[in-house]
C-alpha cells in the first residue's frame, strides 16, 4: 500500500484525505518494511497466560487471509518435555497489520487439567507446519504430539510416543477439522518440519520432515501426497545429520532442501531429481548458525514486466547458536546452476535478537515473515514483518522512501511509555517499568496472593491506575476485591524489555495519598526475604511473606512498592512508575522502514530504556511548501532529550547513489531564555559501531551546520528564526570507492516556514554544501537525534530515502483544488444517500 494511503488511514482524516491522495504523486518504488506483534510473551489465549510463544509458521489462505501458528509454552520457554505446550493460531484479513484474538489449534488429548482448567502436565503439541493446497483451496496444518515430560530426542524404540497429526480448514483457517494421525511405514518416529511446505507444479504436496532414532543423529526427508492430503508416502533420508529442513521446487524441476545442520557452521543443501522420493549427495551451503530458517519462491515483475524467478532465504546473521541476532533476507537468482542457487545480496529486516522464521509470498510485490524477536533474548515475542520487492533491490537501485515516522502515537506520553505499552498489549493488569538506581529498566507484572478467612486463596491483579509519588518514590496503587486476607506472596513476571539486577523487597502501605512523603506513610510490612531479579531471570519471581505479616481488608486501596531494604519508609525504594494501557495498535517499532524501537542512544538498539525526554504532543507541525495534508501528533524534546532508531535499509556510502533525509523542526514551543548555550539540535547518521559519519542541525548560536566526510560547515549565527517551523533536507552524494575520483559530498537545506519547495532537487539553492575530497565506505544503519538541555525542540515527519520526491512531495498546480472538488463531490454523494 502506498505510503500516503497509510498516512491518511492512521490520521483518520476521512474522505477528504482519501480524495486528495488519489491526485498526489506517489513514488511507486518506496521501500516497504513494516512490523506487527502477533504473539507476545505472557499473552492470554483462551484463558491461559502462556509464558512464551515460539516456533512460528505462517500460510496464506485462498482468500488472502494470513494464518499464523505458534507453540504456546505454558510455564517457561522450555522445549517439548520441559513444559506444557499447546498449538495456537491467529488470523489477519488486512495483510498482517492487525491480528485476531488467539485461539487453540491443538492440545495433546492426554492433557491433565486442574479445577481451573489449567494444564498440570508437560504434554506437547509442537513443531507445526501450515500450508495451502492451491488446487482446492484447502488449508492444512500438521504437528507433533509428545507425551508428558518427553523430549523429542528421547523417544523410545518400540513405543508409540512420537506422533504426527494433521487437520484441515475449508474456510480459510476460521475453523478446523478434527485431527487425523499420519503414519509412515518407513519411519517409526518422525515429525513435520517447521514453517511452510511446498506444492509442486504437478500438484504434489511435499512436506519436509525429520526422522528420530535414539542414539543416532536425526536426518531429514520428505513425505508427500498426490491425492490432496488423503494419503501420504515417504521418501528416502538425506545423507547428513540434519533437522528443521525446508524444501522448494526450482524452475528446472529439481527440489532443493535447505536443512539446519546438526553440527558445524554450514547449512546443508541437497537436491532431489524425483520429486522428493530420494536425495542426491548433500553439500555444505552458506555459513549459518544452527537455527530454523525459511526458503520461499518470490516472483516480482522485472524491468521488462516479466516475472523474475527469485528464491528468498531468511538468516539471522549475527551470531552462534546462543546469540541469534540480526534477521536478514538473502536472494538467489541463479537457481538453475548445477551447484544450486547462490544466496547473497542480504537485506536487513531487524537489528537485534532474532531466531526462527518462516516466509510467505503474499503476491508478486510483497513478502511476509513470521519470526521470533526479543529485546534481551530471541524468544520474547513473535512478529510479522512484511516488505516489498524494492527492499531486495541493490542499494544503488532503491528509490523513494526507506524509513518514515510521523509520531502518530497517543499525545501526552513519552516515547519510552509508547514503546513499553505497545509491546505489552496484555499486561494491563499491572505493567510497570522499574529502574534500580543507575540500572536500566526492567518491566514487571504483579499479582498479590492472599489467604482468606475462609481458607481460600484470593489473587489481586493491580489495576491500571496512575501512581502517586513522593520524594522520588513511585509505586503501584491497587484496590482489593470483596474478599481479602493475609498476604502470602507477591508474584512478579518479567516482561520482555530491559535488564536489571538487585536484591529487592516488597513494601505495603495503606496510605495511598503520600502527599507528605513515604516516610510518614502507614507501613504494613515487607517481604520475608529479598528475591534477586537478575539480568537473565525470566518467567515468575515470587516474594514470600510470613503468616499474618500483612493483612488487607476488602475494597481498600493500597500502595505496593519495591525497595532495596526492608526498612519502613525507605527512601531508596526503587522506581515503579506504572505505564498506561497500550497507546497504539501493532508493534513498538512503529513507523515504516525502521528495524528497532526508539532508544535513548544509537550505540545499542537491542535493549535499553527507550527515548529520553521525548514526549508526544498533540497536533502536527505544518509547512506551507509541503504537498501533504498533515494530521496527528509530533514529538517534543526537552531537557536534552534524545532518541535513536535503526534503519531497516542502511545507506551504503560505498555506492554511486543519492540518499536523503528530511524532517520538520521547530523551536516555537521553547519559552525559556535565549542562553546561546546547550540549545543545539543535532541529527546524526551512524554506522554499526555508533560512529557518526554525517550530521546536521542547529548550533547553540542558532546557526545551521552540516558535517560530513569532507568536514564541517555552518551558516552565520542567528540564522534560525526560533518561532518558525523549518523543513530540513539532507542530501548525500555517495560514490563507490572503485569509481574514479571517488569522493562523497553532503548538502543541506533549511526551508523557512513560507519558502516554497522546488519540484526537483536540482532547483534547490542549498543552505550549506559539504566539502569534497573525502570518501567513506561506511554503511549508515542508524540515526540519533538530540536536543540541547536548555531548549525545547519539536520534530515531525521524519523521512529517510533514496528519492527526493518521497522526501518533499510537492503538489502539482491545481492538484489541491481538484482534490478538494473531488472530496466535496464524495461528501455530497454520501449525504444524498443517507
Amino acid at each position: 500500500m502506498p505510503l500516503l494511503e497509510r498516512r491518511c488511514r492512521f490520521a483518520g482524516v476521512g474522505m477528504l484525505c482519501w480524495s486528495i491522495l488519489l491526485l498526489l504523486p506517489v513514488a511507486a518504488d518506496d521501500v516497504l518494511l513494516e512490523h506487527a506483534d502477533v504473539f507476545v510473551r505472557g499473552e492470554v489465549i483462551e484463558g491461559l497466560a502462556y509464558n512464551s510463544y515460539r516456533i512460528p509458521n505462517i500460510a496464506q489462505a485462498a482468500d488472502g487471509t494470513l494464518v499464523a501458528v505458534a507453540e504456546a509454552r505454558l510455564t517457561s520457554s522450555a522445549d517439548p518435555g520441559g513444559t506444557h505446550i499447546d498449538l495456537v493460531f491467529k488470523r489477519s484479513t488486512d495483510g498482517g497489520r492487525t491480528w485476531s484474538e488467539g485461539r487453540l489449534l491443538d492440545r495433546h488429548p492426554s492433557t491433565q487439567l486442574d479445577a481451573a482448567g489449567v494444564p498440570t502436565d508437560r504434554t506437547s503439541s509442537s513443531n507445526s507446519v501450515t500450508f495451502l493446497d492451491h488446487t482446492n483451496g484447502r488449508l492444512w496444518n500438521m504437528d507433533l504430539r509428545l507425551p508428558s515430560g518427553l523430549p523429542a530426542a528421547q523417544v523410545r524404540p518400540g513405543v508409540d510416543d512420537m506422533q504426527t497429526w494433521s487437520r484441515s480448514s475449508d474456510d480459510n483457517g476460521a475453523t478446523w477439522s478434527t485431527s487425523t494421525r499420519i503414519s509412515l511405514p518407513q519411519y517409526e518416529d518422525f515429525y513435520p518440519n517447521l514453517g511452510s511446505t511446498t506444492q509442486l507444479s504437478n500438484g504434489r504436496l511435499v512436506v519436509p520432515a525429520t526422522e528420530i532414532m535414539r542414539g543416532v543423529a536425526s536426518r531429514s526427508f520428505a513425505f508427500f501426497s498426490d491425492d490432496h492430503g488423503m494419503t501420504w508416502s515417504a521418501g528416502d533420508l538425506v545423507d547428513a545429520g540434519t533437522n528443521e529442513a525446508q524444501i522448494v521446487e526450482l524452475t528446472d524441476g529439481r527440489l532443493l532442501m535447505s536443512a539446519r545442520q546438526n553440527s558445524g557452521s554450514g547449512r546443508v543443501f541437497a537436491f532431489s531429481l524425483d520429486e522428493g522420493a530420494s536425495w542426491q549427495p548433500s553439500f555444505t551451503g552458506f555459513q549459518s548458525t544452527q537455527v530454523m530458517e525459511a526458503v520461499e519462491r518470490f516472483s516480482p515483475p522485472g524491468p521488462d514486466g516479466q516475472p523474475r524467478k527469485l528464491l528468498l532465504h531468511t538468516i539471522p546473521v549475527g551470531g552462534s547458536v546462543t546469540a541469534r541476532t540480526n534477521l536478514e533476507i538473502m536472494v538467489a537468482a541463479d537457481e538453475t546452476a548445477p551447484g544450486g542457487p547462490t544466496f547473497g545480496a542480504n537485506s536487513r529486516l531487524f537489528h537485534g535478537y532474532a531466531a526462527y522464521s518462516d516466509l510467505v509470498a503474499i503476491d508478486d510485490h510483497e513478502v511476509g515473515v513470521l519470526w521470533e524477536r526479543g529485546d534481551t533474548n530471541h524468544n520474547q515475542s513473535i512478529v510479522y514483518t512484511h516488505f516489498n520487492s524494492t527492499l531486495l533491490e541493490p542499494q544503488a537501485d532503491r528509490l523513494g522512501l526507506i524509513a518514515y515516522e510521523d509520531f502518530a502515537y497517543q499525545a501526552g506520553h513519552s516515547l519510552a511509555d509508547t514503546r513499553g505499552a505497545a509491546t505489552q498489549p496484555n499486561y494491563s493488569g499491572g505493567y510497570a517499568p522499574v529502574n534500580f538506581s543507575s540500572r536500566t529498566d526492567l518491566d514487571l507484572v504483579f499479582s498479590v496472593a492472599m489467604g482468606t478467612v475462609s481458607g481460600d486463596q484470593a489473587v489481586v491483579d493491580p489495576g491500571v491506575t496512575r501512581n502517586d509519588q513522593a520524594n522520588g518514590v513511585y509505586g503501584q496503587i491497587f484496590t482489593t476485591g470483596i474478599e481479602a486476607g493475609a498476604v502470602t506472596e507477591v508474584t512478579v513476571q518479567r516482561a520482555p524489555n530491559g535488564t536489571a539486577g538487585a536484591d529487592l523487597y516488597i513494601h505495603f502501605y495503606d496510605d495511598t495519598d503520600l502527599s507528605d512523603g513515604i516516610d510518614s506513610a502507614s507501613f504494613l510490612g515487607s517481604s520475608l526475604t529479598a528475591a534477586s531479579m537478575g539480568p537473565t531471570d525470566a518467567g515468575l519471581t515470587r516474594w514470600s511473606f510470613q503468616p499474618d505479616t500483612v493483612t488487607l481488608v476488602p475494597e481498600q486501596r493500597y500502595f505496593l512498592a519495591f525497595a532495596l531494604s526492608a526498612t519502613p519508609g525507605d527512601t531508596t525504594v526503587a522506581r515503579a512508575a506504572l505505564a498506561v494501557t497500550p497507546l497504539s495498535d501493532g508493534y513498538a517499532i512503529g513507523g515504516n522502514g525502521f528495524n528497532s524501537a526508539w532508544h535513548a542512544t544509537a550505540t545499542d538498539l537491542t535493549a535499553g530504556p527507550g527515548a529520553t525526554a521525548a514526549e508526544i504532543i498533540a497536533g502536527s507541525l505544518e509547512h506551507a511548501g509541503l504537498g501533504l495534508s498533515l494530521g496527528g501528533n509530533h514529538v517534543q524534546l526537552t531537557a536534552g532529550g534524545s532518541l535513536a532508531r535503526g534503519l531497516g535499509v542502511g545507506l551504503d556510502l560505498d555506492t554511486d547513489t543519492r540518499w536523503y533525509a528530511s524532517m520538520l523542526v521547530s523551536r516555537a514551543a521553547d519559552r525559556g531564555p535565549d542562553d546561546a548555550t546547550d540549545e543545539a539540535f543535532t541529527v546524526e547518521l551512524l554506522d554499526a559501531s555508533g560512529t557518526a559519519r554525517v550530521a546536521f542541525g542547529v548550533g547553540d548560536d542558532e546557526s545551521f551546520f552540516l558535517d560530513g566526510p569532507g568536514g564541517a560547515v555552518q551558516t552565520p549565527p542567528d540564522t534560525l528564526n526560533p518561532s518558525e517551523t523549518y523543513f530540513l533536507l539532507l542530501k548525500i552524494e555517495s560514490r563507490a570507492s572503485a569509481t574514479a575520483g571517488a569522493g562523497d559530498q553532503v548538502f543541506f537545506k533549511a526551508f523557512g516556514a513560507n519558502e516554497s519547495i522546488p519540484e526537483l532537487d536540482d532547483e534547490i539553492v542549498w543552505t550549506l554544501t559539504g566539502l569534497t575530497g573525502s570518501d567513506s565506505q561506511s554503511l549508515l544503519d542508524r540515526l540519533e537525534i538530540r536536543g540541547g538541555s536548555r531548549a525545547v525542540w519539536s520534530l515531525d515527519e521524519l523521512r529517510v530515502g533514496g528519492g527526493y520526491a518521497a522526501m518533499a512531495p510537492v503538489p502539482e498546480p491545481g492538484t489541491l483544488l481538484l482534490g478538494l472538488a473531488a472530496a466535496s463531490y464524495v461528501l455530497w454523494r454520501q449525504r444524498r444517500h443517507r
